[in-house]
């Protein structure tokens, strides 16, 4: 997608974006959102915001949610992974609902998958 990628390079040079997995801490996030003018604000809330979007489409019904969990589920989980401190310190700090439907639908998900990995192993089948 072409408007997440476009700020792939910026948010993959402070933050590791293609290849960290783990939770950022948080000053490390408000260092790097002062940096370059607060062009990594920008394209940090862009790419937060772009994936909220789209979460609220399928909780709103609007997008088709198998379609969506296909092609964005990883990078939901990995995002909210990465910057659940942000999402955090911009609740307390800013708005209350920052990214909460992003969050939601990611945990969603992934409780969903835990639960069908769990099953698998109970019926001793792939039951996706």
């Amino acid at each position: 997608m072409r408007i997440l990628a476009e700020d792939t390079p910026l948010l993959n040079k402070h933050f590791q974006i293609m290849t960290e997995r783990d939770q950022l801490p948080l000053l490390q996030i408000t260092t790097a959102c002062e940096a370059d003018d607060g062009a990594v604000r920008t394209a940090l809330h862009k790419r937060l915001n772009h994936l909220e979007m789209i979460a609220i489409g399928v909780e709103q019904k609007v997008l088709d949610e198998e379609l969506v969990k296909e092609a964005y589920k990883v990078m939901f989980r990995h995002t909210v992974t990465l910057f659940k401190n942000y999402f955090e310190h911009r609740r307390n700090h800013g708005n209350k609902a920052s990214w909460v439907v992003l969050e939601k639908l990611s945990r969603r998900w992934t409780e969903e998958d835990d639960g069908r990995g769990h099953e698998r192993e109970v019926l001793g089948k792939d039951n996706r």
